[in-house]
């Protein structure tokens, strides 16, 4: 009596190159469900779904441009006197990020991109 043994074998298919995310989001790849899964980095949320990954970064790309104009008005202020002038620059430089030693956050995020602090930063490179 002869046994005949069948070999299997699996062929996996080649990972395709992952698609373009938008910034925060990266593409993971499965192997056991052969294909990528999205996963936003800033707030750990995962998905299977190209879609959903675009229309939540085109919601936080409207929240920002609404935050935005929303600054835009409330510092975009007429004066009439230098006294006024300054008053409103003073309550936009207080509303600001500082570091631990106070000093205005002059780069990175959320910051008036003046550059450089120097040797006084505390803000960890790269910013």
């Amino acid at each position: 009596r002869t046994t005949l043994a069948l070999a299997t074998t699996t062929t996996e298919a080649p990972q395709p190159a992952a698609p373009a995310l938008p910034e925060g989001w990266k593409a993971v790849w499965d192997p056991l469900h052969q294909a990528y899964y999205f996963w936003e980095t800033t707030t750990d949320f995962t998905t299977w779904s190209m879609s959903e990954v675009t229309d939540k970064a085109k919601q936080e790309e409207e929240k920002a441009e609404a935050k935005r104009k929303q600054e835009e008005v409330k510092w975009n202020k007429p004066c009439k006197t230098q006294e006024e002038c300054l008053k409103i620059v003073d309550e936009y430089l207080s509303s600001q990020p500082r570091q631990g030693n106070l000093l205005l956050r002059t780069y990175g995020p959320g910051s008036l991109d003046g550059g450089d602090c120097g040797e006084l930063c505390e803000m960890t490179e790269p910013c």
